[in-house]
């Protein structure tokens, strides 16, 4: 059996080589993925770039295209052409009535990584009220960073709020004790160290109990 399982992957990488050979665009996306977990940010934007330049690109080709470059573009810490990018996939999909909440959500990261705190909020904003049956990791990502912009904005009951609401949804250790961690440093800029211990007595606990 394992020898069936073997050659059976085996025809599977054939077949898939060959038809790399006859799509560009899919060797170029393969080549340009490859690069992206690996780490080597400057050869997945050089594939993404010859994959945009080939000609008769289908529309949504290029937008998987452009949304891996911004991925690159981001991690190597290039954020204003990822900016570019997924900004153009995000219009793109208005054009057709539709909303990419990953594509907002990674544009908000690199605003704010700009510091660019209102437009940050603005596309975390849109995600939470403007997208249906938002996933739960999305919705608990935009409550998240929505919160930290706003911390960092200075909005200190704004961000609480965000980071409450947060906190009484989380279902997952994880989110649940980041949320905390974010929170009792809001609290603690407010000057209310009482309610900062007292998040931070809770994530000791959580600790305690995952010994």
């Amino acid at each position: 059996s394992k020898n069936i399982a073997l050659r059976g992957l085996e025809n599977a990488e054939t077949a898939f080589l060959a038809r790399c050979k006859k799509e560009p665009a899919l060797q170029l996306r393969s080549s340009a993925c490859m690069a992206f977990t690996l780490g080597k940010c400057a050869e997945a934007i050089d594939s993404c770039n010859k994959g945009i330049a080939l000609p008769d690109l289908a529309p949504d080709d290029r937008l998987g295209f452009l949304d891996l470059r911004a991925n690159a573009f981001r991690c190597s810490q290039q954020l204003d052409p990822a900016i570019t990018d997924w900004t153009e996939i995000i219009e793109s999909r208005d054009t057709r009535g539709q909303t990419l909440p990953q594509a907002l959500l990674n544009r908000g990261l690199a605003l704010a990584e700009k510091a660019e705190l209102d437009a940050a909020i603005a596309d975390f904003t849109r995600v939470l009220e403007a997208t249906p049956d938002l996933p739960y990791e999305l919705r608990m990502k935009c409550l998240y960073f929505r919160g930290s912009a706003r911390g960092d904005k200075g909005e200190c009951d704004k961000a609480i709020a965000d980071l409450s609401t947060l906190i009484d949804s989380a279902n997952d250790p994880k989110n649940f004790v980041n949320a905390l961690f974010c929170r009792s440093a809001v609290w603690e800029r407010m000057g209310q160290h009482d309610k900062a211990i007292e998040d931070y007595t809770s994530i000791i606990k959580i600790g305690r109990a995952h010994v």
